[in-house]
């Protein structure tokens, strides 16, 4: 293939790259505080010279990682200043972006953010199946973000979860919802609540089944649509709980709406889309 200039001063580390639902193209320069997005059609047939739009994403820092989550937001992580996001990527061409508050919140948050040397923190960024965000820093551990509440829903590190290390380089996500860390000691694997969105209903796996007498874990179902509602009944037609799938999956504590445990039964699971249809009835047995 053929080889461009940058379009700016060469970056001082590795750029990142993420391309939004119409194809353009988004860099995060690491020599400055500006956001690059390029039309990769006129860019290729000017040559490198047009098709390029340089947007201010901060005054203060440059940008560690670019990426689009599959609502099309355009998310920025900081060296050691936070994420914040953008909504519609597809829709700022000719446009300035206008970007949310950042998303780490709290002190504890804060005092992870910065390493003695000043050195970046975020290391990587990650957009999962539902849409949340994932954060690995290079001390401090592994930060999960909800984006819909603009939230830090938990904190791992060395003292509360199986990380070999507080230095945290990349992360990957597989089709089935499976984090990957990728540490100074090495690789471990999460197992997240969302997975890749199915087109429909035919391969639905709810585990385990049977759930069997002391068991305490939550219930999976796995193989949904994306946006999916779960209204899990009784044999009798009693609603006794209604969920919405993350991605491709759906997670039931085994309680009602009251946060009681249900008793002993078979459990239908009606499942239906974004527009109410009901497209497929599953079952689950519960032995107390």
């Amino acid at each position: 293939g053929s080889a461009y200039p940058w379009p700016d001063s060469r970056p001082t580390l590795p750029p990142s790259f993420a391309e939004d639902r119409g194809g353009a193209l988004w860099i995060g320069h690491t020599a400055s505080n500006k956001l690059m997005r390029i039309d990769p059609k006129e860019f290729l047939r000017s040559g490198g010279t047009s098709g390029v739009e340089r947007k201010g994403a901060d005054r203060r820092v440059f940008v560690r990682r670019v990426r689009v989550s599959g609502d099309d937001r355009l998310w920025l992580g900081y060296g050691n200043h936070g994420v914040v996001f953008a909504m519609g990527a597809s829709g700022l061409a000719g446009k300035e972006a206008s970007f949310g508050t950042y998303l780490f919140l709290n002190s504890e948050m804060e005092s992870m953010l910065t390493t003695p040397m000043g050195d970046p923190s975020i290391e990587d960024l990650l957009i999962d199946h539902g849409n949340n965000v994932w954060i690995a820093m290079a001390r401090g551990g592994l930060a999960h973000l909800m984006a819909e509440q603009q939230a830090v829903r938990r904190l791992y590190n060395v003292d509360n979860s199986p990380l070999p290390s507080r230095f945290l380089h990349t992360l990957a996500l597989t089709q089935d919802g499976t984090l990957w860390i990728g540490t100074d000691r090495g690789a471990v694997r999460l197992t997240v609540d969302s997975e890749a969105a199915n087109k429909g209903f035919s391969s639905v796996r709810i585990y385990p089944n049977p759930v069997r007498p002391g068991y305490q874990g939550a219930i999976t179902i796995d193989g949904l649509k994306e946006g999916t509602v779960v209204k899990v009944a009784d044999m009798g037609g009693t609603l006794a709980r209604e969920l919405l799938s993350n991605g491709g999956r759906a997670i039931w504590d085994g309680r009602n709406g009251l946060g009681e445990p249900v008793g002993s039964g078979v459990y239908l699971l009606f499942l239906s889309d974004r527009e109410g249809k009901v497209t497929s009835v599953e079952k689950v047995v519960i032995v107390r």
